[in-house]
């Protein structure tokens, strides 16, 4: 009898305890639950872009007691706690992973995990654009060389990386010499802050390129009506091909005309899919604010099949922002 009743009040004990266990603390005066004090947090770090041996150092709140930096699955090493708000960490030689990774801190107390990414990449420049606090995507990027005379323009989209995120690579402007780079983007219907960013080629990926989307009022950008005639080609052997009209209004407000051609996707898992090349319209004619006369240029004879017809958009961009032409011209690759 004296063992049954024992083992009651030891049951009653256990499940008491798993009881209370699984509560938050509170406090039994008040019965108000306790916020948990001293957790560690991550305001901000720089680099926002690296490889194998960057150091990252980190700004924050209560990094005491710290076991371990991470970036995701990644175990960064040197560690140094400076202080309680500053850590300096090494990103190691493991070769993956790559793209866009979190930084976190684990305490004694918690972990605290970066509201923003850090990317991970070989490259020239890194950065993210967003429209509304959101990433926005099918953006395009205007890259220039001013000393070189040399520009190109890019899809923003990059396989493998989150929407909204871009890479930028030294084969795009034909060389990795440090000259000044100017990067603007794109976007049709939209303005941009800041509307450019300019930096030199370091030895290391230039993180933290990022760009806020605006919308843009209709009136503010010019608009296309129709474009004549609505096929023409281009020739691998020349740098302009048929001289296509495009009629409407505002045009006067126009810098550049570009041809945004949908190529097959390298993807093989999906063979239906396609990757946008961009290529700028050097001859281009604007007659008045009602007509443009834009000459079709050489598509990308790396990506563009022979005798292949491609349907493809026209972008005018202005000092303000851009806009995509509601109709389309199938331009066919001799």
């Amino acid at each position: 009898m004296r063992s049954h009743i024992f083992r009651t009040i030891a049951t009653g004990a256990a499940l008491t305890l798993l009881l209370f266990s699984c509560r938050q603390p509170q406090d039994l005066d008040t019965d108000r639950r306790v916020v948990p004090t001293n957790l560690p947090e991550i305001i901000d770090f720089s680099p926002k872009a690296g490889n194998w041996s960057t150091r990252i150092t980190i700004n924050g709140k209560n990094f005491v007691n710290v076991q371990r930096v991470m970036l995701d699955t990644l175990i960064l090493d040197s560690v140094v706690v400076e202080s309680p708000t500053r850590i300096q960490a090494k990103i190691p030689g493991a070769r993956q992973p790559y793209g866009v990774l979190y930084l976190s801190v684990t305490t004694g107390r918690g972990t605290a995990k970066a509201s923003e990414g850090f990317v991970r990449a070989w490259g020239i420049a890194s950065g993210k654009i967003t429209l509304d606090k959101q990433p926005l995507d099918s953006t395009i990027l205007y890259l220039s060389k001013p000393l070189n005379n040399v520009t190109t323009i890019i899809a923003a989209n990059i396989l493998g990386l989150p929407k909204g995120w871009f890479i930028l690579y030294g084969s795009e402007l034909g060389g990795d010499d440090s000259k000044e780079i100017i990067l603007r983007p794109f976007k049709s219907g939209c303005s941009f802050a800041p509307n450019e960013r300019r930096f030199l080629k370091g030895l290391d990926i230039i993180g933290g390129q990022d760009f806020e989307a605006k919308r843009l009022p209709p009136e503010r950008l010019p608009s296309v009506t129709s474009i004549t005639p609505s096929v023409g080609a281009s020739y691998g052997w020349s740098e302009t091909g048929t001289t296509i009209a495009l009629a409407g209004t505002g045009f006067t407000k126009v810098k550049k005309a570009v041809i945004v051609t949908p190529y097959p996707s390298p993807d093989l898992a999906n063979p239906h899919s396609t990757t946008l090349g961009c290529k700028e319209a050097k001859a281009i004619t604007i007659e008045n604010d009602n007509k443009i006369s834009i000459a079709i240029p050489r598509l990308d004879g790396t990506k563009a099949i022979p005798g292949r017809t491609y349907n493809c958009q026209i972008y005018l961009l202005t000092d303000e922002g851009s806009i995509v032409a509601p109709q389309r011209v199938n331009i066919t690759y001799l």
